[in-house]
């Protein structure tokens, strides 16, 4: 599994790795469980997962826009963005 997120999320099948490190955390947890892993560890990785979303929730210093809450933190915990579009995102400091 750690191997096909790491092809995934290189960039060979799908060019988004905020979406494949969200997939990887995520299914931590369960993956620990299914292993047989001591408790401690799948608390830990269960708290790691919660950090990484709360973070990408708070994100940095960008304010939600008005009427956009709902579609901007579901980019935010999705793609680690306020916005859906990745080359817009990347360009928006351009201008």
């Amino acid at each position: 599994i750690t191997v096909l997120f790491g092809v995934v999320g290189r960039g060979y099948v799908y060019k988004d790795g905020a979406v494949w490190c969200l997939g990887a955390i995520v299914s931590l947890p369960l993956l620990c469980f299914i292993f047989g892993y001591e408790k401690q560890v799948m608390i830990y990785s269960l708290l790691l997962g919660c950090i990484l979303i709360l973070k990408r929730l708070i994100s940095n210093y960008d304010a939600i826009p008005k009427g956009a809450v709902k579609t901007t933190l579901i980019n935010r915990v999705i793609f680690d963005r306020d916005i859906f579009s990745k080359d817009s995102w990347i360009k928006r400091g351009l201008v």
